[in-house]
């Protein structure tokens, strides 16, 4: 009796192993093609469901809308995916909690998006209704204000710096109030036409 417990209990363990294993194996080829199956692959190791919640619906919505990103988001993209599923990959699945899983995640995700250029203005500016409309995710609103809150300041520079640098503005001078009519996702140079009211 004892030798058969001990034949399935190392039978069990070594199978977790081996699964485990493979399972390792498997994500790190799909996290070195940037794949989003591996925030699928991640949650088969931790059935947390914290692949809908922070990774797998958010990334197959920006891949879905790449066509519409500038050539700066799609950098910016890119290299916030890659940076966010390596510091993925170090984490233990089989003896981190699920909560602590998602803590992680959503850390690693505003870490990296600061890291990788969401903080510009110009970024923001050019790609504003992709972006709202890959925040509809389910965790697109926490994801985006989590990102954001790590870089207000740096944001109000490089927005103050790129206005003076890309924006020129065709109004009268004396007391009026005006309303700036300015493209929706300038590609060069805005030239935003100023329509004056007088007061």
């Amino acid at each position: 009796m004892t030798l058969f417990l001990g034949l399935v209990i190392i039978f069990t363990f070594g199978k977790t192993v081996l699964s485990s294993r493979f399972l390792e194996s498997e994500c790190q080829y799909l996290m070195k093609s940037g794949s989003c199956n591996y925030y699928k692959c991640l949650n088969e190791a931790a059935p947390c469901g914290h692949d809908h919640d922070f990774g797998y619906e958010y990334c197959e919505r920006f891949d879905h809308h790449g066509d519409s990103l500038t050539a700066d988001a799609t950098r910016w993209v890119n290299s916030s995916r890659v940076c966010v599923m390596e510091l993925m990959s170090k984490i233990d699945f089989l003896d981190t909690p699920c909560s602590e899983i998602k803590s992680l995640m959503k850390n690693y995700h505003k870490t990296c998006d600061i890291k990788a250029g969401l903080c510009s203005f110009k970024l923001i500016y050019q790609n504003f209704n992709t972006f709202k409309d890959v925040a509809k995710t389910k965790a697109g609103p926490v994801y985006f204000l989590n990102s954001m809150k790590g870089c207000p300041a740096h944001l109000f520079k490089t927005g103050s710096r790129w206005v003076k640098e890309n924006v020129k503005f065709n109004s009268e001078f004396g007391v009026h109030r005006y309303k700036y009519i300015c493209p929706s996702v300038p590609q060069t140079k805005v030239v935003c036409n100023v329509t004056s009211v007088i007061l």
